[in-house]
């Protein structure tokens, strides 16, 4: 279960991301631009990760600029196939280079 708080001028998420009711967002969206901490969150699960990926793509469309620091690679390359990555609204930093199972 990923907790997901507001700290430090930054949206801190930790633990596993999970399918969230958009409702846990609402909170933000009145901020022009979002920090996203993102160096302990784990995507285990594919349904979370397509979700979250349409909720980032739906702020860039909104014209709120984000700053994901040490996202997952997964997402960073979901971006990608979704065409949100490379984009103008969009800054990566740091992310971090994850192993394949196996």
């Amino acid at each position: 279960m990923a907790d997901i708080f507001f700290s430090d001028g930054k949206l801190w998420f930790r633990g596993d991301l999970e399918v969230l009711d958009a409702s846990a967002y609402k909170e933000f969206d009145s901020l022009e631009s979002l920090v996203l901490e993102m160096g302990e969150l784990d995507v285990p699960d594919g349904a979370a990760l397509s979700q979250f990926v349409r909720w980032i793509k739906d702020q860039l469309a909104s014209g709120r600029t984000l700053q994901l620091i040490e996202p997952p690679q997964l997402l960073v390359h979901n971006l990608y196939r979704v065409n949100c990555y490379p984009h103008a609204g969009l800054q990566v930093v740091d992310m971090r280079q994850e192993e394949a199972y196996g």
